[in-house]
C-alpha cells in the first residue's frame, strides 16, 4: 500500500475515532468535571434576566415580590438558566412567577406558561400510574413481571417484581454501573430517541445486575424504564397512552408531555441546559451551559 493511501487512512481513522470518543469526552468535561471544557458548544449565563409574574389575589402584593426575588436569587445562585414556581389555593392559582431563560443564545425570556423537563420527576408519575393499575388490580406488586412481559431480553429479570423496580430494590444498575457497554455507550452520546420503552430496554439488557432482587436498595432510572415496560405490558399499551390515561387525564394535566430532545420555543417547550459552575480569572464563577 502506498504512502498516500496509508496517510488516507490514518486520517479516515482518527476522524472516526475522535467522533465515536467525543460524546465520552463530552460527559467526563460536563458531567465528571474531570477534563477541561471543549471551546465549543457552551456559553456564559448573562448576568441580568428578565423576571416576570402573575398574580390572581392582590391581598398577596407583597408576598408575590418576595417570592419572585426569592426565585431571582436561587436562579443566580445555583447557576440555572431559569425557574419558575406557583402558588395554589383552594385549587386555583393564586400566584405564579418565573425567572431567566428559555432560550438563551436567542435571549428569549420564561414566563409562568413556559414548560420545562422534569427529569426524574417522571418517577412519581410513573410510581402513579402503577398505583392506579395496583388498585384496578391490573398488576399485583409481588408478582413477577414476567407476567406482564411475555419476552423478557434479558433471563435474569424473570423473578423481579413490580414493587422492587418502584422501591429501587431490583438489582438492576444505574447509568455509571451499566455493563452493556453498547448501552452505556448511548446513555453517554445522547443521540438515540426511542418512541417505544420496550426498545429502550435495549440500552441495558446486557447488564448484570448488581445483587439478588430485593435484598439490598440501589437507586437505579433503568429500574424505572423496565416497570415503564411492564405498565405498558400489562394494559398492552404504549407507555405513554397509560400514562394518559391513569395519571394526566384523571388529574387534567392538558400541558404534559414527552419533552422534545431539546426544546420546542415554538411550542413554549423550553430548551435544555447542562449547567458547570466554574472558577474564572479574579474569583468570580462562570456559569456555563452545554446544550444536550
Amino acid at each position: 500500500m502506498s504512502g498516500k493511501k496509508i496517510g488516507v487512512w490514518t486520517v479516515a481513522v482518527l476522524v472516526f475515532c475522535g467522533y465515536m470518543l467525543w460524546p465520552v469526552y463530552q460527559f467526563y468535561a460536563w458531567s465528571k468535571d474531570a477534563l477541561p471544557l471543549s471551546p465549543f458548544g457552551w456559553q456564559v449565563l448573562p448576568d441580568k434576566a428578565v423576571s416576570t409574574q402573575k398574580l390572581n389575589d392582590k391581598g398577596f402584593e407583597q408576598a408575590a415580590e418576595q417570592s419572585l426575588l426569592a426565585i431571582e436569587d436561587h436562579r443566580k445562585e445555583i447557576g440555572a438558566p431559569a425557574i419558575s414556581a406557583a402558588v395554589s389555593a383552594c385549587g386555583k392559582v393564586v400566584w405564579a412567577g418565573a425567572s431567566g431563560w428559555a432560550d438563551i443564545e436567542a435571549k428569549i425570556p420564561v414566563s409562568p406558561e413556559t414548560r420545562f423537563r422534569i427529569g426524574s420527576t417522571s418517577k412519581a408519575l410513573t410510581g402513579t400510574a402503577l398505583a392506579r393499575l395496583v388498585q384496578r388490580k391490573r398488576i399485583e406488586l409481588d408478582k413477577p413481571i414476567s407476567n406482564y412481559l411475555e419476552i423478557l431480553p434479558n433471563p435474569a429479570w424473570a423473578v423481579i417484581t413490580p414493587r422492587q423496580l418502584a422501591s429501587h430494590m431490583s438489582g438492576l444498575p444505574h447509568y455509571k454501573k451499566n455493563t452493556d457497554w453498547a448501552g452505556l455507550y448511548e446513555t453517554l452520546a445522547l443521540n438515540s430517541h426511542y418512541d417505544d420503552m420496550y426498545r429502550a430496554l435495549g440500552v441495558f439488557d446486557g447488564s448484570e445486575l448488581l445483587f439478588q432482587p430485593g435484598t439490598e436498595f440501589y437507586y437505579s432510572t433503568l429500574g424505572t424504564v423496565l416497570l415503564g415496560a411492564v405498565l405498558a405490558g400489562a394494559e398492552q399499551k404504549s407507555y405513554l397512552e397509560v400514562m394518559e390515561e391513569e395519571v394526566f387525564i384523571p388529574v387534567s394535566m392538558e400541558s404534559t408531555e414527552v419533552s422534545p430532545t431539546n426544546g420546542d420555543i415554538q411550542r413554549n417547550i423550553a430548551r435544555f441546559y447542562k449547567t458547570i459552575l466554574r472558577t474564572v480569572l479574579g474569583g468570580e464563577i462562570g456559569r456555563n451551559h452545554g446544550q444536550i
